[in-house]
C-alpha cells in the first residue's frame, strides 16, 4: 500500500540525502606493462580502501581540464639510485615541505619481490602500494602515520594484511 500511495504522489519510496563525499582523481600509468587484469584488481581494491574512508576514487585516462586536481601513479620497471629510497621500499612520492606531492611512483620488481617473499597476493600487494602513494599526495607534507597504510617501514604483519584485504 505503501509503496502505490508513494508511486501515485510521485514522490520517492525513501528520501534519503546522499552526502558530498570528496573524489580523487588518479591517473595510473601502466609503465611497467603489468598485466591488465591484475591492474583492474588492485584499482578496484584501492577504490575499496578508500571507501572506507569515505573517499572516492576517480580513475582517468585523459588529462582533465586546467584546474582539475589529478594525481599520477605510475607503475615503473624504473628504481631509484638514490640512496635515500631504501631497497625494501615499494614506491616513491616527492612531496616539498608545507605542499602536497602530485606524482608517485609504484616500483614494480619490487613489489612483485614483496608478493614472493611474504607469501601475499600480488593484486593486494599492488593495490597497497598504490594507495600508499596516493595517499602521500593527499597529507600534509606527505608524512607516515603511526599505524595502517601510511605506516612505514611494513613488516611481514603489514604484508600479510595487505594480502587479506585488511591494511587500511
Amino acid at each position: 500500500a505503501s509503496l502505490t500511495i508513494t508511486t501515485l504522489a510521485c514522490l520517492p519510496a525513501v528520501a534519503t540525502a546522499q552526502p558530498n563525499r570528496p573524489t580523487v582523481q588518479v591517473m595510473l600509468q601502466n609503465d611497467a606493462n603489468v598485466p591488465s587484469e591484475l591492474v583492474e584488481r588492485a584499482k578496484g581494491e584501492v577504490t575499496r580502501l578508500f571507501g572506507l574512508i569515505d573517499v572516492g576514487i576517480a580513475w582517468v585516462i585523459d588529462v582533465p581540464e586546467p584546474g582539475t586536481r589529478l594525481r599520477v601513479v605510475s607503475i615503473t620497471t624504473w628504481e631509484p639510485s638514490d640512496q635515500k629510497v631504501q631497497p625494501s621500499v615499494l614506491g616513491y612520492t616527492q612531496v616539498a615541505e608545507g605542499k602536497r606531492g602530485v606524482r608517485g611512483y609504484v616500483f614494480w620488481r619490487r613489489v612483485e619481490l614483496a608478493s614472493l617473499t611474504f607469501t601475499a597476493r600480488l593484486d593486494r600487494l599492488l593495490a597497497v602500494a598504490i594507495a600508499h602513494e596516493v595517499g602521500h599526495m593527499l597529507l600534509p607534507n606527505g608524512r607516515h602515520a603511526k599505524r595502517g597504510l601510511m605506516t612505514a617501514p611494513w613488516d611481514s604483519g603489514h604484508f600479510r594484511a595487505a594480502s587479506a584485504g585488511l591494511l587500511a
